[in-house]
């Protein structure tokens, strides 16, 4: 009876593991739009592109002018992007083929 208790057990622990998987955004260009000061909407272009198999790299694409993001950090659904030019992050979660959250700035409080 002790040994099957103790199987049981040990089959109900690794039932409830939960296991952690990265979501990863697809690679290409994706539209973002920044709600700004008055409720004004704010789009941009950005390309996710892969590095490697464990790295995404950005580029911003402002009309002729294009900067580079390399900070960027994805851990389950969520991804954090810093940006060198300004000086806070957007902060989102992968969702459904999107990427929903917020871009803070943490002297703005």
């Amino acid at each position: 009876m002790k040994k099957i208790l103790i199987l049981f057990l040990t089959i109900i622990l690794f039932a409830c593991e939960t296991r952690k998987t990265n979501i990863q955004p697809k690679e290409g260009v994706w539209q973002a739009r920044l709600e700004v000061k008055d409720h004004q909407i704010l789009p941009f272009n950005f390309e996710l592109y892969r590095t490697d198999d464990k790295s995404v790299s950005m580029k911003v694409l402002n009309g002729e002018e294009t900067i580079l993001v390399d900070e960027i950090y994805i851990e389950d659904d969520s991804i954090l992007i810093k940006a060198p030019v300004f000086e806070g992050y957007i902060s989102a979660k992968l969702i459904n083929e999107q990427m929903i959250g917020k871009f803070v700035i943490e002297s703005l409080d």
